[in-house]
C-alpha cells in the first residue's frame, strides 16, 4: 500500500508541474460529455502468498506464476468537471488468461488459467483534464472486474467479481479528427481470487493480481 500512495503523490506532482497556470475561463466552461471506444494490450499476473500443505505436497512438487498477454475492448466516457479535472467511466471486456504452472508429482507440468475473461467497470478521475489542457495528464481510480470462467479453466474456484486500484499516465493525440487519449496504466487487485477447497487453492493463501498494459481510446 505505501507503493500505491508513493506513485500517487509522484502521479500528482507530474500532473501539477504539467499543468497550465492560465486560469479556467468560466465563459467557456467544461466541454459536453464525450463517448466513444476503448481499445488495449495487456499483460496480467498472479502473486500471491504460498502455503502448501502435506495433501498438496503430495500432488504438486512446484508452483510458478506465469503472466499472461491479452486484450480489452468496450466504451469510454469522458464527462469534462473543469480545466484540470475530468471523469472517465467505461464499460470494458478483458481477456488475459494469466496462469498458473503447477509441477505434478510423477506427472508432467499441468498448467491451470484463473480468470482469463473478465467484464470491468472503471470509473478514473482525470488529472490535468488531458482532453483540454492538451498536455500530458494522468489518472488514478478503481474497477469492478466480475470474473468470467473460461473454457480453458477446468473447475473454476474464486470470487465473483474482486476490486482493482488503477493508476497511469494519460497522453492526448492530435491525429486530425476526434480525440485521441492514450494510456500507460498499472492495476493492481487486493482481492483474495482463490476461494475453494481444492488442491489447486489450498497451496495459497491468498492471491492477488497485477494489470498493466497500453490502452488507446477513441472519443
Amino acid at each position: 500500500m505505501k507503493y500505491l500512495i508513493t506513485c500517487s503523490l509522484l502521479l500528482l506532482g507530474v500532473c501539477l508541474w504539467a499543468q497550465e497556470d492560465d486560469a479556467y475561463e468560466e465563459e467557456e466552461g467544461a466541454k459536453g460529455m464525450y463517448w466513444g471506444f476503448t481499445l488495449s494490450v495487456e499483460t496480467g499476473i498472479l502473486s500471491g502468498e504460498e502455503n502448501p500443505t502435506f495433501q498438496t505436497r503430495d500432488v504438486f512438487k512446484e508452483v510458478e506464476t506465469t503472466p499472461g498477454f491479452g486484450v480489452s475492448a468496450g466504451l469510454s466516457t469522458y464527462i469534462p468537471l473543469s480545466s484540470f479535472l475530468a471523469l472517465r467511466p467505461q464499460a470494458v471486456i478483458s481477456i488475459i488468461p494469466t496462469q498458473m504452472r503447477y509441477d505434478r508429482v510423477g506427472f508432467e507440468r499441468e498448467f491451470k488459467f484463473f480468470y482469463p475473461l473478465t467484464a470491468d467497470i472503471p470509473i478514473h478521475l482525470m488529472i490535468n483534464n488531458p482532453l483540454q489542457s492538451e498536455k500530458l495528464g494522468g489518472f488514478v481510480g478503481g474497477a469492478i472486474e466480475f470474473n468470467i470462467p473460461g473454457m480453458e479453466s477446468a473447475d473454476p474456484t474464486g470470487t465473483e467479481y474482486n476490486l482493482r486500484i488503477d493508476g497511469g499516465l494519460t497522453l492526448p493525440l492530435n491525429l486530425g479528427h476526434g480525440n485521441y487519449l492514450l494510456d500507460f496504466f498499472y492495476g493492481y487487485s487486493p482481492s483474495n481470487l482463490i476461494g475453494g477447497d481444492t488442491v489447486y487453492d489450498l497451496w495459497w493463501r491468498s492471491v492477488t493480481r497485477y494489470r498493466t498494459g497500453v490502452r488507446l481510446h477513441l472519443l
